[in-house]
């Protein structure tokens, strides 16, 4: 009976060590598809393959064939940060989200909200949802042009920012301004804070090893935003951007129907911040340039965003300027 006891005893120590294995996660915590093992302990894996228990790990892309998707720390929290109901609003300034929850609503905290130019007779043209491969001749055209134009970027949109890392690196040495798009391009109004602030801090890990910078100014997808939304921009200490002027283009409109909406702009002294997207080939091989030149024939000056604010000086526009990094194993999305 001894000898049975002691060699179930030592079984289940193989057995657990077979387990830890192949079974557990690796040596840095990471899990799932693409290191194809599981999360112990009730541990929930990541969209971004680690293991965790909080909101983060147990939230939006949980991987549930590597772990679980629920604990008590993701479950309290979401449930003090959701919302019951969402609307979007639209009106000539810009597109917002209004969040009626039937948890607390937080406190707001100040957060810098731009909507336009503060400079009179300012233009800024900005291009979201890049870099992709209509980018690169963008870039052209404006240099051609003596434009300077602000880029808010995505890290995993259109396509995997590490491989438009030269485009990328070019914006920013073309003079042009570069600015957080979020790293997914998610709807914010639907994330938790924790959410927002994993989907923020992987696109600065990105823009600090491409171009050595991290952007002070963002702009959230759709125009959405919402309390907790604002409340954790400002708590990474950036300025939300939005719009007065959209060509339209990501809604479908024909390049005349955008140089319409252009046509249509009020002149200066009036000043301007202008939505346009650079994943849209007419946009970049068509529109913008027959747009720059309806708005200089109406008498703007083209500035960056950070520059129509004021901030003449190009480093005002980031929390952070260093050095670019050395291209490695690390950038993959």
């Amino acid at each position: 009976m001894k000898m049975i006891k002691y060699n179930l005893f030592v079984l289940s120590i193989i057995l657990v060590c077979f387990i830890q294995e192949n079974f557990a996660q690796d040596d840095e915590g990471r899990c799932g598809s693409e290191v194809n093992v599981n999360c112990l302990n009730g541990l929930c894996c990541s969209q971004y393959n680690y293991c965790g228990d909080t909101v983060e790990y147990c939230g939006q892309g949980c991987q549930p064939v590597f772990g679980s998707c629920t604990s008590s720390t993701s479950t309290s929290s979401s449930s003090s940060s959701s919302s019951s109901s969402s609307s979007t609003s639209s009106s000539s300034t810009a597109t917002t989200t209004t969040t009626t929850s039937t948890s607390t609503t937080p406190t707001p905290i100040p957060v810098k909200i731009i909507e336009t130019c503060s400079t009179p007779g300012t233009v800024a043209m900005t291009f979201d949802d890049g870099p992709f491969d209509f980018t690169n001749g963008l870039l052209d055209m404006l240099k051609t042009e003596g434009v300077k134009a602000t880029f808010f970027v995505n890290g995993d949109n259109y396509g995997c920012i590490y491989d438009y890392a030269t485009v990328v690196s070019r914006i920013v040495k073309d003079g042009h301004q570069i600015g957080s798009h979020t790293w997914s391009h998610p709807d914010l109004a639907t994330l938790t804070g924790p959410q927002i602030k994993t989907e923020m801090q992987k696109l600065e890990v990105a823009l600090k090893k491409i171009t050595g910078r991290i952007p002070n100014y963002m702009r959230p997808p759709f125009g959405s935003t919402s309390q907790t939304v604002e409340n954790t921009l400002a708590s990474l200490g950036y300025r939300i951007t939005l719009w007065d002027v959209d060509s339209g283009d990501a809604s479908g409109k024909s390049v005349s129907g955008s140089l319409n909406i252009y046509n249509k702009v009020t002149a200066p002294p009036k000043a301007h911040i202008c939505l346009n997207h650079d994943t849209i080939k007419s946009t970049s091989t068509s529109m913008a340039k027959q747009a720059i030149t309806i708005l200089r024939n109406k008498g703007f000056t083209f500035t960056t965003v950070g520059e129509c604010l004021g901030e003449t000086n190009s480093n005002e526009w980031y929390s952070f300027i260093g050095t670019a990094e050395t291209r490695d194993s690390t950038w993959q999305c």
